[in-house]
């Protein structure tokens, strides 16, 4: 009996516990404030990011906690909201904090004609991120200068004869991130939201999705909640059954034990007058 109400005890301690923790996850999930300027790029290790080598025809994905990138997709030929909402999926299912997006630079330091196509999909890739993953996510530009060709050299140098094709991109992503995290982020540029009507309504749309994840997660709660409820009207219900049986024992004692039925020699009955002792 005391067993049962300890275990019940503890059933109350986690359901206590795990409603705490739901409550500390609204507030955290409701926070919509606009990234600060001030934020600066993290490379911590565990802390995951995801890479992009952003092509017109292919474009490279890659995750990072910090060491060891590895590739993860290549798309192709997919408009800037579709690639955009595919990344944000990988980013999603990775728990990525960061998106580092590769920007394309002459050797002296100045913006390719690329990079004006790139800074047009990441705009497009903020608006995405902040809709889809809230505010906690940044996104960075960082410069991916010869990422390509580093990726072409190293695919040819561990295979010579092996074909590059549909595979560089990838690797391209992974060579951004090495280097991202190598330089710990130093000289990242943070990509924002420009244009404030477009910033307001992203910031709607995670408040809609982030009020129905809460929903989500409450009703999981619930549902929890009484599945333990039940489990400990079960415990007390047993609890309170042995108790009763426990009285019921100490009530009567002397109880009578039934007598076993002597068993009888399975012999045939003129067999069983054969082997009668003589009497003379």
């Amino acid at each position: 009996h005391m067993v049962a109400s300890s275990s019940i005890g503890d059933t109350d301690a986690v359901l206590s516990g795990e409603t705490e923790d739901f409550n500390e996850s609204i507030t955290n999930t409701t926070r919509n404030m606009p990234q600060s300027p001030t934020i600066r790029p993290s490379t911590v290790l565990g802390l995951k990011t995801v890479g992009v080598d952003f092509g017109t025809v292919r474009t490279g994905v890659a995750v990072s906690s910090g060491y060891n990138p590895r590739p993860v997709a290549i798309f192709s030929d997919l408009e800037n909201l579709k690639l955009c909402r595919e990344i944000t999926q990988i980013a999603d299912a990775e728990k990525a904090r960061q998106i580092v997006v590769g920007m394309p630079y002459n050797m002296n330091g100045t913006e390719t004609e690329q990079a004006e196509i790139v800074r047009d999909f990441t705009s497009t890739l903020c608006r995405t991120s902040l809709a889809e993953l809230g505010p906690n996510v940044s996104i960075w530009f960082w410069d991916e200068r010869c990422s390509s060709k580093e990726a072409e050299a190293r695919q040819k140098s561990s295979n010579p004869f092996a074909s590059t094709r549909g595979v560089l991109d990838a690797d391209a992503a992974c060579i951004i991130l090495e280097h991202f995290c190598l330089d710990e982020g130093e000289g990242a540029e943070l990509a924002t939201i420009e244009i404030e009507e477009d910033r307001i309504e992203a910031e709607a749309k995670w408040k809609v999705k982030a009020e129905g994840i809460q929903q989500a997660r409450k009703q999981m709660l619930d549902q929890r909640g009484e599945k333990l409820n039940a489990r400990k009207a079960a415990m007390a219900r047993v609890a309170a059954m042995e108790a009763e049986k426990e009285l019921d024992g100490q009530a009567s004692p002397g109880s009578k034990k039934k007598k076993k039925k002597k068993k009888k020699d399975n012999i045939h009955p003129k067999l069983n007058e054969k082997l009668k002792p003589y009497e003379p």
